[in-house]
């Protein structure tokens, strides 16, 4: 907006006979083109931004990238179950699934070959049910090609930082993306109970995962009792309303 209203005064000064400009005018071009001495220290402002926010994308990137080193086969109970999951969900490319001893939350990398990251304590804390229904969570990641999308939603909020909408835009996006994937782990449960305690007990053991992958978990404490009262089929506002102010 302030570009186009400077290129307005710019023209119109141009197109405008000296002998003509009143006295009026004058002060109001003058304004216009000291803004547009401005012009450069906001672009500087906005390089420095982008620069910082794209340094952070691809530090998170490598962190990804790391992941391999350290990264363990699964059992082959839990081989066959993740089997089981990809026919159910109709995926046929390279899916992979590995434990790691690093984290404590499952989550989802990779764009043509992605991996299916568990934590060493998944397999002994989750029940069978509970280990499928987490795995349905990350295979409708990959199914949806969410960390595809995550990584162009990554790159808009860098160029556009400046602006909040874009941020707020960006946090309902992750947000929905997760209830997406939550409603496809119900489906693959008998009882929605199953899941809801599968994501309490994650979130009790979860530490950091990289800000670049498709968390199971990763959110703060009162998204993740929306998510679970949801799941359940209860209002979260009137359950935050009923508890008390401590």
């Amino acid at each position: 907006a302030l570009t186009f209203v400077y290129e307005e005064m710019r023209l119109f000064q141009a197109a405008l006979p000296a002998a003509n400009i009143s006295d009026a005018v004058l002060p109001e071009i003058s304004r216009q083109l000291h803004l547009s001495a401005l012009l450069p220290w906001f672009d500087a402002i906005w390089l420095i931004g982008v620069a910082a926010l794209s340094f952070r994308m691809l530090a998170g990137l490598w962190q990804v990238h790391g992941l391999k080193k350290q990264a363990q086969p699964a059992p082959d109970s839990v081989q066959y179950r993740f089997k089981a999951a990809l026919r159910r969900f109709g995926l046929t490319g390279k899916v992979q699934i590995r434990l790691h001893p690093a984290i404590t939350g499952p989550f989802v990398v990779g764009a043509f070959r992605s991996v299916v990251y568990l934590p060493l304590s998944a397999v002994t804390s989750l029940s069978p049910e509970q280990l499928d229904a987490v795995l349905s969570h990350e295979l409708e990641h990959i199914r949806r090609a969410d960390y595809v999308w995550n990584l162009i939603q990554s790159l808009i909020e860098t160029l556009f930082f400046y602006h909040p909408a874009v941020w707020w835009i960006g946090a309902k996006m992750r947000e929905q993306r997760e209830l997406c994937c939550d409603d496809a782990a119900i489906r693959s449960c008998d009882d929605p109970i199953t899941y809801a305690t599968a994501l309490l007990s994650l979130e009790e053991q979860r530490r950091g995962v990289p800000s670049l992958s498709m968390t199971h978990n990763g959110q703060g404490k009162s998204e993740l009792l929306a998510r679970i009262s949801r799941i359940l089929g209860e209002k979260p506002d009137s359950r935050l309303k009923a508890r008390p102010g401590a």
